[in-house]
C-alpha cells in the first residue's frame, strides 16, 4: 500500500469518526456548569439572572432541541406545518430551560456521579446518578445522538421515566381533545407567554 493511499485511509477514518465519546461529551458539559456554578458562587450565594443565563447559553451546546422537539410531539409534529413546528421547538426549548436551569444552578462536583455509557451506532445512552438535597440518589440517563461528529442529548430519563416520551403523551391528548393550536397555547401559558 503506497504511503499516499494509507495517508488518504487515516485521514478519511479521522474525520468520519466522533472526536469525543458520549460519556466525555457530558463530563465536558459538566465541567463547564460547575466552572460556572463556582465563578457565580463566589460574586453571591443567590441566584442571580446573570448566572441563569450562563448556564442556559452553556447548556444549549449540548442538546438537540430539534431531535428533542420532534421526539416530544411525536405525531403532532406531522400535524404542524413549518411555523408552528418552530414555534413548537422555541416554546419546548423555553420550557426545558426555565423547569430544570435553577436545578442545574444547584449541581456541585460532589452531586454527580458519571456511571458509565452504552453506544449502538450512532445513539448512546450515559449511566449517571444525581444525589438530590435529601441525599437521596436519583438515577438519570441521558440518551444521545451522533450529530455532524458531535454527541447531543436528546433525551433525559429521570427515575426511569422519559422526559420526551411524558411530553409526547401530554402533547398527544391535548391535541386529541383539542387540536395542534391548543397545545401551542398550553405551551404558552406553561412558560408565561398568554
Amino acid at each position: 500500500m503506497s504511503k499516499l493511499f494509507r495517508l488518504i485511509i487515516l485521514t478519511l477514518v479521522y474525520f468520519l469518526i466522533p472526536q469525543s465519546t458520549p460519556i466525555s461529551t457530558i463530563q465536558e458539559g459538566l465541567k463547564r456548569v460547575l466552572e460556572i456554578n463556582s465563578e457565580f458562587k463566589k460574586k453571591s450565594a443567590d441566584l442571580s439572572k446573570e448566572h441563569l443565563n450562563a448556564l442556559e447559553i452553556e447548556v444549549e451546546k449540548y442538546i438537540d432541541f430539534s431531535g428533542m422537539a420532534k421526539r416530544s410531539f411525536g405525531s403532532v409534529w406531522k400535524d404542524m406545518d413549518e411555523s408552528q413546528q418552530q414555534e413548537a421547538q422555541r416554546l419546548l426549548k423555553k420550557l426545558l430551560t426555565s423547569s430544570y436551569i435553577d436545578k442545574i444552578a444547584k449541581i456541585n462536583s460532589e452531586s454527580v456521579r458519571l456511571l458509565n455509557e452504552s453506544v449502538t451506532g450512532d445513539s448512546a445512552e450515559v449511566s449517571s446518578v444525581v444525589k438530590a438535597e435529601d441525599n437521596k440518589e436519583i438515577s438519570i440517563k441521558y440518551r444521545l445522538r451522533n450529530i455532524d461528529k458531535s454527541w447531543k442529548v436528546t433525551d433525559v430519563i429521570i427515575e426511569g421515566v422519559s422526559l420526551t416520551l411524558n411530553y409526547r403523551q401530554e402533547f398527544q391528548n391535548i391535541a386529541r381533545k383539542s387540536g395542534v393550536n391548543q397545545v401551542l397555547n398550553s405551551l404558552k401559558q406553561r412558560v408565561g407567554e398568554s
